[in-house]
C-alpha cells in the first residue's frame, strides 16, 4: 500500500480538543436553558400571586405583603412575604402575620416547602373574635402531581393562643401545645395514612388554675383510598365513602394527666356515613381520671368513677401492665356500646 492510499491518521491530541469542545457547547447550552426554566418558574408564580390577588380583590378581600422578595437561583424557587396580611370586608375580618415563606425545589417539580414566622394577630369584630398566638416553629411539606397531592406534613412546636379582652370570651385565658403534627401520606396496599399528634397541651380557665396536661393522637390507614387527596381532596374523600371504606386505626385516643384510653381496631364506613366496627381500648391510670375532670368541671368527677365502676365488669387486665385494662367498643351504624350497654352514638360523616 502506498503512502497516497492510506488513510489520514487523527492526532489524539486533536481528538481531545474536540472532544472538550462539544463537552463545553452542552455544558453552556444547560446553563442557559435552565436559567431560562428558572426564570420562567419564577415568571409563572409570580402570575400566579397576582391572579389569586386579583381574584380575592374582586371578592371584597385583600392579600397584601410590606415587602414581597423572589430568590433561591439556581437550585430552588424561594418566595417571601414579610409582614403579610389578609383582610375579608365582607366579614369584617383582618389577620396578620409577620411573615411568611415557601421554597420549591427545581430539581425536584412538585415539592414545596413552606413556613410561617409568628405573631399572629385576628381581628373580626362581627364574630366576636379577636385573639393573639405565636410559636417557636410552624412548617409546612407538599407534595403534589399531576393527580392532585400526594403528601401534606404541618409541623407546630411551642405553640400559645390568647384571646383579648375586647373579643368574645372564649372557655380559656390561655391556650397552648408543646407539639403538633398533621401528616396525611400514602403507604403500601394502595391505602392512605392519616396521623395527627398534639402533645404537651395546656389550657388555663377563665379565672381558674391549669387544667391537667393532655395529648391527642389519631394514626388510621384507610383501604384501597389510592395514593393522593386528588386536586379536590373533600371530594376525594366523599367518593372513597361514597364506595363504603375501611379503616384500619393503629392508634386513637387521649391522655388527661396520668390517664389515658388507646383505642385500636377495624372500623367500615358505610355509605351513608355511619360508622360499624370494634375497637379495642386500652384504658390506664382509670384511677386518676375522675380527679382529672374533676379539675375541669367540678362534680363531674363522681359520675366519671360511677361510670367507671359499671363498665370495670367488661374490662379485662393486662398481663405485662397492672395499671391497665382492656375494654371492648362494639359500633353498629354508628351505635356505640359496651357489651349490651349502650354509650352514645357517633353521627354519620358528612363531607
Amino acid at each position: 500500500m502506498t503512502d497516497a492510499t492510506r488513510e489520514p491518521i487523527v492526532q489524539p491530541e486533536r481528538r481531545r480538543r474536540r472532544g472538550w469542545r462539544w463537552l463545553v457547547i452542552l455544558l453552556v447550552l444547560f446553563v442557559v436553558l435552565w436559567c431560562a426554566y428558572w426564570f420562567g418558574s419564577s415568571w409563572l408564580a409570580a402570575t400566579a400571586a397576582d391572579r389569586l390577588v386579583a381574584s380575592l380583590t374582586a371578592n371584597g378581600r385583600a392579600l397584601a405583603c410590606v415587602e414581597n422578595t423572589t430568590g433561591g437561583f439556581p437550585l430552588t424557587l424561594d418566595l417571601e412575604c414579610t409582614d403579610a396580611s389578609f383582610t375579608d370586608d365582607r366579614q369584617g375580618m383582618r389577620v396578620a402575620l409577620s411573615g411568611a415563606a415557601a421554597s420549591a425545589p427545581l430539581y425536584w417539580p412538585g415539592s414545596i416547602q413552606g413556613s410561617l414566622a409568628g405573631p399572629l394577630a385576628v381581628d373580626a369584630p362581627i364574630q366576636g373574635l379577636s385573639l393573639d398566638a405565636d410559636w417557636t416553629l410552624a412548617t409546612a411539606e407538599l407534595d403534589a402531581g399531576f393527580s392532585g397531592v400526594n403528601r401534606l406534613a404541618v409541623a407546630l412546636d411551642g405553640v400559645a393562643v390568647t384571646p383579648r379582652p375586647d373579643g368574645v370570651r372564649l372557655l380559656f385565658e390561655r391556650f397552648s401545645a408543646g407539639e403538633a403534627e398533621v401528616i396525611a401520606e400514602p403507604v403500601a396496599d394502595n391505602a392512605y395514612r392519616f396521623y395527627v399528634r398534639a402533645e404537651d397541651i395546656h389550657m388555663t380557665p377563665i379565672g381558674g388554675e391549669n387544667y391537667p396536661e393532655a395529648a391527642a393522637w389519631l394514626d388510621a390507614a384507610a383501604r384501597d383510598f389510592g395514593s393522593a387527596l386528588g386536586t379536590d381532596p373533600q371530594a376525594t374523600i366523599r367518593a372513597w365513602v361514597a364506595g363504603g371504606g375501611v379503616v384500619d386505626v393503629e392508634r386513637l385516643g387521649f391522655a388527661l394527666g396520668d390517664a389515658s384510653a388507646i383505642a385500636s381496631g377495624t372500623v367500615e364506613v358505610a355509605p351513608d356515613g355511619l360508622l360499624s366496627g370494634e375497637l379495642i381500648v386500652r384504658l390506664t391510670n382509670l384511677d386518676a381520671l375522675p380527679a382529672a375532670i374533676d379539675e375541669i368541671q367540678p362534680g363531674a368527677g363522681d359520675q366519671v368513677a360511677q361510670a367507671i365502676g359499671a363498665a370495670g365488669m367488661f374490662m379485662r387486665p393486662v398481663e405485662d401492665d397492672p395499671d391497665a385494662s382492656d375494654l371492648l367498643l362494639t359500633i353498629r351504624n354508628g351505635t356505640v356500646s359496651i357489651g349490651i350497654i349502650p354509650l352514645g352514638s357517633i353521627p354519620p360523616l358528612r363531607l
